[in-house]
């Protein structure tokens, strides 16, 4: 991700809403000081705020930079979604690059036989 994913504005135009860095945390409120963790977590966050709030314009979630390993699928739907008076925008921050990824890094590497290098994988084998 390295823009908005809603109407095509530019990210340094945005006022954020809510916030997500790797180094957040999903107890917090989600600010640029105490960003959330998860996009789940903002998901959430924004439908609580659709629910609740009565002012116009875009609800806007800024993402820091860095690398999103998703646990389970991230699910969005129907009222997940903006109106024209009022989008759901998800941003990276401006200059900064975001990869959402569905995998897992491997980290259990070891020399194997000859030029193999080989890593277990225990969740593989359910």
């Amino acid at each position: 991700m390295t823009g908005c994913l809603g109407l095509g504005r530019k990210a340094e135009e945005m006022k954020a809403d809510f916030f997500v860095a790797p180094n957040g945390d999903d107890t917090g409120p989600g600010t640029a000081a105490r960003p959330f963790a998860t996009l789940a977590r903002a998901r959430d966050a924004v439908r609580d705020l659709k629910a609740k709030a009565t002012r116009k314009g875009p609800i806007v979630v800024m993402v820091r930079t860095g690398t999103y390993y998703l646990k389970e699928p991230l699910r969005l739907g129907p009222r997940d979604s903006g109106t024209p008076d009022r989008p759901v925008i998800y941003c990276a921050a401006p200059g900064e690059e975001v990869i959402i990824s569905g995998g897992r890094p491997i980290t259990t590497w070891r020399k194997g036989p000859g030029e193999l290098w080989v890593a277990d994988l225990p969740d593989a084998k359910k």
